[in-house]
């Protein structure tokens, strides 16, 4: 076995590469979450379908947002999400 195969077999280049994403919560965790928190108050418990539709209208808020160039700033010192356009440049010390 020459270095490049041993380093291909370990790398395993050679074929196609299968990825998984671990420990990422998504919609579906967050609907379980407030709805094990008795709705947080909010007068009567939702439907799946009806929460989908919340969580999609804040993302095209979002997004709305975000394309106009506008600040988002979130509530409780959450912090604030903003687009910034840099020239790039090359620094040389010397």
């Amino acid at each position: 076995m020459t270095l490049k195969e041993f380093i291909e077999e370990q790398k395993k280049v050679t074929g196609p590469r299968v990825h998984k994403i671990k420990g990422s919560l998504g919609v579906y965790d967050a609907y379980r979450w407030i709805r094990k928190n008795k709705w947080l108050n909010i007068g009567r418990p939702l439907k799946t379908e009806e929460f989908y539709d919340i969580i999609r209208e804040v993302n095209k808020y979002l997004a709305k947002e975000l394309i106009e160039g506008n600040d988002v700033v979130f509530p409780e010192r959450m912090g604030e999400i903003g687009l910034r356009r840099r020239t790039p440049f090359i620094k040389f010390d010397s």
